[in-house]
């Protein structure tokens, strides 16, 4: 049985592309037509695309004389010479959505602690009374200058953090994080209710523990309060929604009456495949949005990522046929959405297509590690290195507790081969279905007619390189564990297993095909002539210490790392 879903929240545009969909002609209607409620009106993502709003502070000041009581401590990440510009665009966003009757989210993080550039304490400290007045301030100035509905309120991320109990706070040392932050939520959703009557604080407790969560949601004043939840514990995953975290602390919101909304990817970009933007994946977007309608207690969907209206986008497409028709089967959905890609037999293939790059989509081991959402900005010439596993990401409570119920890695570490070996396996079986997909969409791609057809050749040409991606990740990690039994017979003088070698030979080979113009033909060789040579040179691990001193000395936001990892260098995120 499913839920009554009332709330179906769009962004417009996208961190990959901030301006893909735009606020212009047609975006708003085609909102409608796909069945949208509500739209968050800043993109609201943490590396700030296009300069896009993230806190209160980088579009509303405080009157002179409350700056002077309550002062900003920390320098903002906005760029100051574009104030009014982010004011006028957040005006211009909520006068068309408000024409068009949709409800409105502004998303933002409180309070502004900026936390990659300093240790905890946190400068803008909950328990601090100040920060509370300034922030009660800073709402209702906001209040009195956007029409905004409702907050969509990070605590944690978006450039919000709170001090540890752990830490250095003489404030909150040993105070349990669930007793600080709930006076707090409700001093802003009590002023919010104040300053917008009918509006909500919509808290999304990203980086808080499963147990912090469901402390907070049974103790909290649910007036004006609601729930917004990733549509897992750790992450958005498109093929790993609606676990068993996310129905608990839906229900348990459910029982007080606090409204759930549950956020998911419906579109082609995403933020697991950025920079790939035409993917076409329906049937797990389908069966995502269905798994999301389906947790008992969910009120309400949204999309995290964002969206560009104006594209063929046969995922988005999918997303609306779940909250519309749930129940439909497999064959219902992609006969739905190949409606004007051509004749019956054309039409037969491209389902066949989307079938196959649907189930490669959901073989993918999403769970192996946060960082392997970055496979799309991977290089598939990658280092010779040993394949490692990059798992740590922030110092949060969710990441070092409930987090690891999802990702088999949240710790930097030297994996062990039989991780190597699962992965490896994991990712031959997404290849091999990407491989048929593609076999069959390339006999077909020409014969799709219009903007149909256009977006069709699109995604082929980005599936065709993320599997290249993929095939890499296979090798790296099968060159990995040959590199060390070969190096261990070696080393104990044992016989090196028959056939070993050759194998070895056999996968660098198609490595270096998959590399394209990178060559390595003096490692093969090296293989062949001196293999006591090629296993002291290549495939050697790398320090745990090492990594550490490659990746922390990095912010948040600018990680971004291919999972198995080969070159240390970072790039932005």
């Amino acid at each position: 049985m499913h839920n009554t879903i009332t709330e179906r929240i769009a962004i417009l545009g996208h961190p990959a592309d901030p301006h893909a969909a735009g606020w212009g002609e047609g975006a708003i209607d085609r909102l409608r037509e796909l069945g949208f409620t509500g739209i968050q009106v800043n993109i609201g993502w943490g590396a700030r695309p296009a300069d896009e709003p993230l806190n209160l502070e980088d579009v509303v000041r405080l009157a002179p004389e409350d700056e002077a009581r309550y002062p900003q401590p920390l320098r903002l990440n906005s760029d100051p010479s574009r104030y009014e510009g982010r004011r006028d665009d957040l005006r211009r966003r909520l006068a068309l959505a408000q024409e068009a009757g949709f409800r409105t989210a502004f998303n933002c993080g409180i309070p502004f602690n900026n936390h990659t550039a300093h240790a905890d304490p946190q400068p803008n400290c909950i328990l601090d009374p100040a920060v509370g007045e300034r922030y009660a301030l800073l709402l209702g100035a906001f209040a009195a200058e956007f029409a905004v509905d409702d907050l969509w309120l990070y605590t944690y991320d978006q450039d919000a953090w709170l001090c540890s109990e752990f830490g250095a706070c003489p404030r909150c040392a040993g105070i349990p994080l669930h007793r600080r932050l709930t006076p707090f939520l409700e001093m802003l959703t009590a002023r919010w209710q104040e300053v917008r009557p009918g509006g909500r604080i919509c808290w999304e407790p990203w980086e808080l523990s499963a147990g912090q969560i469901l402390q907070i949601i049974e103790r909290i004043d649910t007036t004006g309060f609601a729930l917004a939840l990733h549509n897992n514990t750790a992450e958005v995953m498109v093929a790993l929604p609606a676990d068993r975290h996310v129905r608990n602390l839906t229900r348990a919101a459910a029982a007080r009456g606090i409204p759930v909304i549950l956020e998911g990817f419906f579109g082609a970009a995403s933020e697991e495949v950025e920079p790939f933007l035409a993917l076409q994946s329906p049937l797990t977007t389908y069966r995502q949005v269905r798994a999301m309608t389906d947790v008992p207690g969910a009120t309400g969907v949204k999309e995290y990522y964002g969206l560009n209206v104006h594209a063929v986008d046969p995922n988005l497409r999918a997303a609306a046929l779940g909250w519309q028709a749930p129940l439909l089967s497999d064959a219902t959905v992609l006969a739905t959405l190949s409606e004007g890609y051509g004749d019956d037999e054309t039409r037969q293939a491209v389902e066949e297509v989307w079938r196959l790059a649907s189930e490669a989509m959901e073989l993918f081991p999403w769970d192996a590690s946060w960082f392997v959402r970055e496979v799309g900005k991977s290089d598939p010439a990658h280092a010779l290195t040993a394949a490692a596993i990059r798992g740590y990401v922030a110092e949060t409570p969710s990441w070092r507790s409930t987090r690891a119920s999802t990702f088999m890695v949240v710790d930097d570490m030297e994996p062990h081969p039989w991780l190597l070996e699962d992965l490896g396996l994991r990712w031959q079986s997404c290849a091999d279905r990407q491989e048929s997909a593609l076999a069959l969409a390339e006999t077909v791609q020409d014969r799709i007619p219009g903007a149909e057809g256009d977006a069709f050749r699109a995604f082929v040409l980005e599936l065709r390189e993320f599997r290249r991606r993929v095939l890499a990740y296979v090798y790296h990690c099968r060159e990995t564990n040959l590199a060390r039994v070969l190096r261990e017979a070696l080393e104990a003088g044992r016989q090196v297993p028959a056939g070993l070698i050759e194998e070895l030979t056999d996968v660098l080979t198609a490595d270096a095909a998959n590399r394209g113009a990178d060559d390595l033909g003096e490692v093969i060789a090296l293989l062949g002539s001196d293999p006591a040579g090629f296993v002291a040179t290549y495939f050697l691990p790398v320090p745990v210490v090492e990594m550490e001193q490659n990746f922390h000395g990095t912010t948040f936001i600018e990680r971004r790392f291919p999972l198995p990892l080969g070159a240390f260098s970072a790039t932005s995120r």
